[in-house]
């Protein structure tokens, strides 16, 4: 069962900041940013051709602004207004094609730690942030396992209503954690001890 010293020093800093007197660590864990980089890289699916498409044109403006090829009334003009237009386009490739990347180096300040009153997900840096599930708002588990122990968990939340009416789900997901298993039971107990939705159910996907 992780604890508290399982989590990089400046996740647990934080974590022992937000705990209360009476609030004791059920377990403790890190995403696995391996994980989170391959559930991620699905984006790459869309990024690749958007950002191919983007350069090739890019590189066919300035290719044109370099030989000056538009003549003609206004063609000082439009030869600027083409590099221009498919400038950002190129950036939001670029920083599609980085999403990935920046989710697992995130996954590597952040922590999930379940207590006997509360589910916590914890990121450390420049800016901290702190995300706290109550047991009333959970009513199961879902866990799919990854070997040697890991696998991602999610939290299934009750839905709630949006500002339309709308249901909304919220599930918070722990995606390749160490020791799935005792993130499993942490979170049952949570919900057990509380007294709420004692028959949630644990969904086992392979």
């Amino acid at each position: 069962m992780g604890d508290l010293y399982s989590l990089p020093e400046a996740v647990r800093r934080q974590a022992e900041a937000n705990l209360r007197p009476d609030e004791r660590v059920e377990w403790a864990g890190t995403p696995s940013p391996s994980r989170v980089l391959l559930n991620s890289s699905v984006i790459w699916i869309f990024a690749i051709p958007w950002t191919a498409f983007a350069v090739a044109w890019e590189t066919i403006a300035l290719s044109v602004l370099f030989a000056g090829e538009i003549d003609g009334p206004g063609g000082g003009m439009w030869v600027w207004i083409f590099p221009l237009f498919g400038a950002p386009f190129v950036l939001i490739g670029i920083c599609l094609l980085g999403a990935p990347f920046w989710a697992a180096h995130s996954a590597r300040a952040t922590g999930f730690v379940v207590t006997n009153q509360r589910l916590m997900e914890l990121r450390a840096g420049s800016t901290e942030q702190s995300k706290f599930l109550s047991p009333e708002e959970i009513r199961g588990v879902e866990v799919r396992r990854h070997g040697r122990g890991t696998g991602s968990v999610k939290a299934i939340c009750k839905p709630v209503r949006d500002r339309d009416g709308d249901r909304v789900y919220d599930d918070w997901a722990l995606p390749g954690v160490l020791d799935a298993d005792g993130a499993v039971a942490a979170i049952r107990r949570l919900i057990d001890m509380a007294g709420i939705n004692p028959r949630s159910a644990v969904s086992i996907a392979r």
